[in-house]
């Protein structure tokens, strides 16, 4: 290992990791994270899974500002520090709904 492969593989790089908006779930990371930091050698990989909260999913994620795609979990290199966002939205939910002759709902169902 040359001088500067040793000099990189001794610096810790940290990725930060958020959710937005906050209602729409939550991650886990591996190696784990402590309040969204996670530490790891240079050129070490990390690993965070989102979790939607219940009537919302993921969207894409997002690494320093640029969209990954949705796929989940998502592995990360960390060559540098970084700041990944698995952003979230509403689930779509369709409704369908029967009227009476007098204007009445008569029936309303979600799928």
């Amino acid at each position: 290992m040359s001088f500067g492969e040793q000099r990189r593989a001794a610096v810790t790089r940290v990725l930060s990791i958020a959710v937005t908006p906050d209602a729409s779930g939550s991650f886990t990371s591996d190696p784990a994270n402590t309040d969204g930091i996670v530490s790891v050698a240079f050129n070490a990989t990390v690993t965070a899974t989102f979790t939607a909260t219940s009537g919302w999913e993921l969207v894409r994620w997002e690494l320093d500002g640029v969209s990954q795609g949705s796929t989940n979990p998502i592995t990360v290199t960390m060559g540098a520090n970084h700041l990944l966002v698995a952003v979230g939205q509403l689930t779509a939910v369709a409704r369908s709904f029967a009227v009476d002759s007098a204007g009445n709902v008569v029936s309303l169902g979600t799928t």
